[in-house]
């Protein structure tokens, strides 16, 4: 084995028998919601397209959208799930929205990841995910929720909390249309535009415009 040398000014520690590695990176978590989505992943188990669990079940209610989960309780669960991702060698993550699903409860949760992000040891990169899902209250028109996040969730970009990126799940009910709809203003308000195909990725792919290299894809399997 080659010698390892010391550098000039350099210190050695002594690690006593542990590894010494770069920081893992998880590049899709949820970290601000509360409460829980058993009554969706039941409906999954009975088969229907996740799309259509996400509608029926309590995907936006369980996530810090009920006005009884405070700000700080948003915080404090936050803070707890980033320490469980440092204890496992994780020290950047990226933290999405999308449990909100409107403009105010989209926006709180950017801002809470803002707040523990400051006095934490882990990194947090945050992504604006409005395009989760088509919440319960636009199902029957979608169109109008997309508008919603073009002309008012996009734009609306407080100082400090802006995420790095607007990505939206490509099995959330959007057509291929709505979802260039919020991609494109995306980039023009300087932000990283993606797409999570989940489990249809075949879904958009093929179909997707010849400019698509200004997206970057990330796959998920939650």
């Amino acid at each position: 084995m080659e010698e390892v040398r010391l550098m000039r000014g350099g210190e050695m520690l002594d690690a006593d028998g542990r590894v010494v590695m770069p920081g893992l990176v998880d590049c899709h978590t949820h970290l601000a919601w509360a409460g829980d989505r058993a009554d969706e992943f039941q409906l999954r188990v009975t088969g229907p397209p996740i799309r259509k669990c996400r509608g029926r079940g309590r995907h936006s209610q369980h996530c810090g959208g009920d006005p009884q989960c405070t700000d700080e309780v948003l915080r404090a669960l936050t803070r707890k799930r980033l320490d469980r991702f440092l204890r496992y060698g994780v020290t950047t993550v990226e933290a999405k929205s999308g449990y909100g699903l409107s403009l105010d409860q989209e926006l709180r949760h950017l801002e809470v990841y803002r707040e523990v992000s400051f006095a934490h040891a882990v990194d947090v990169v945050p992504t604006l995910l409005a395009a989760h899902v088509v919440p319960v209250d636009y199902a029957d028109r979608p169109d109008e929720y997309v508008k919603l996040i073009v002309k008012k969730v996009i734009p609306t970009r407080p100082r400090g909390s802006w995420p790095d990126s607007v990505t939206l799940s490509a099995s959330g009910g959007l057509t291929v249309d709505q979802c260039r709809s919020v991609l494109e203003p995306a980039w023009r308000a300087a932000c990283c535009p993606s797409c999570t195909p989940i489990s249809s990725a075949t879904w958009a792919a093929p179909r997707w415009p010849r400019n698509s290299a200004r997206c970057r894809w990330t796959t998920s399997t939650t």
